[in-house]
């Protein structure tokens, strides 16, 4: 095998590793509520309280709701302690002229732990927001025009894999950046 070989070989070999990587973080579900909104599992229904949700994975929904002028709706839940959830996924759709804000509001918070994704006529809805295990949530559905939406949150533990993906981000910048003893000898 020559140098060039070698040095190609390394080269293909990161990528190799940074594409499986990836593959295996970004393909895995996260729980994607679109599909049937909370199909195949259960739904918890946000329209009922009390809502809790208990494991990642947990799934809930506000059913087709209807948005004439200006509307707003409220759901409460819960995140349980002990849970291991620390963000809800949000989709879902809506159709017609209409414009939706999702705001989320930790109950006894402030102004400043408001969260809020903002979706404009017909599509898809998307976002996620930042939660903590033990505390109480109200999701306020605020809409204006013509039309309706169908909503769902998904309980998720997004800091575990942003932790994840950010060691190995690093691990390969550093390996990319050592001087490998074997290659730099063969060089000179």
């Amino acid at each position: 095998m020559t140098d060039s070989d070698k040095s190609s070989f390394v080269s293909n070999g990161k990528h190799t590793i940074v594409r499986a990587f990836l593959f295996v973080v970004f393909a895995l579900p996260v729980g994607d509520a679109v599909a049937g909104l909370c199909d195949p599992g259960p739904d918890l229904m946000l329209d009922s309280a009390p809502t809790t949700f208990a494991t990642v994975g947990d799934c809930g929904s506000t059913g087709k709701q209807s948005v004439f002028l200006g509307s707003e709706k409220d759901y409460e839940f819960s995140i349980a302690g002990g849970s291991g959830i620390n963000g809800l996924a949000i989709s879902g759709e809506q159709n017609g002229f209409i414009v939706t804000v999702q705001v989320l509001e930790l109950v006894g918070g402030t102004i400043g732990d408001l969260q809020a994704e903002l979706t404009f006529g017909p599509g898809g809805i998307s976002g996620f927001f930042d939660v903590l295990a033990g505390h109480s949530y109200i999701l306020h559905v605020i809409g204006a025009g013509f039309g309706n939406y169908d909503i769902a949150l998904t309980a998720v533990p997004l800091p575990t894999a942003a932790w994840l993906f950010g060691s190995v981000v690093l691990a390969l910048a550093i390996i990319g950046r050592r001087r490998r003893p074997g290659l730099a000898a063969a060089r000179a």
